[in-house]
C-alpha cells in the first residue's frame, strides 16, 4: 500500500495541471496556501502509511524513536525527490516551501499516531477483558 501510494504521488505530480479543479475550489477557502496544505496532507498520509508498515514488520518494537525518525526522514526525502523531478517537468515547479510542508505534514501525522497509540495502550492496559 505504501509503495503504491508513493508511486501514485510521483505519477500524478508529473502531469501538468493535475487536480486543477480541486485546487481552484480549495483556493477559495485557503487562498494561496492551498498548495502547501495539499503537500502537508499528502505527506502526512505517506508518513502514516510508512509508520504502519514499520509497525507491521515489527521495526518499531526495539527502538521506536529510530523507526519514527527513519519514517519522517524517508517521507521528507520522497517529497524532496518529488520536488526535484517536478523542476524538470514542463508546467510544474519546485519550491523549498513545499518540502517544508512535506516535513511538517510527516511530523504532525507521526505525532498524532504516536499520541493515539500511547493513549490506546494506557486504556487497554487496565481493561477487564485482558
Amino acid at each position: 500500500m505504501t509503495i503504491t501510494y508513493t508511486g501514485m504521488t510521483f505519477l500524478l505530480s508529473r502531469a501538468p495541471g493535475t487536480f486543477r479543479l480541486m485546487r481552484w475550489k480549495l483556493w477559495h477557502i485557503f487562498g494561496n496556501r492551498t498548495d502547501l496544505l495539499l503537500h502537508y496532507v499528502e505527506y502526512g498520509i505517506l508518513a502514516i502509511l510508512m509508520l504502519l508498515t514499520f509497525k507491521a514488520w515489527s521495526l518499531l518494537s526495539r527502538r521506536p524513536w529510530l523507526g519514527t525518525t527513519v519514517v519522517i526522514l524517508a517521507a521528507t526525502l520522497v517529497g524532496g525527490l518529488n520536488e526535484w523531478t517536478q523542476a524538470y517537468t514542463p508546467g510544474r515547479s519546485a519550491s523549498w516551501s513545499d518540502i517544508v510542508a512535506n516535513l511538517l505534514g510527516a511530523l504532525s501525522a507521526v505525532g498524532v499516531v504516536w499520541l493515539f497509540w500511547s493513549r490506546r495502550k494506557r486504556f487497554t492496559k487496565f481493561s477487564p477483558n485482558r
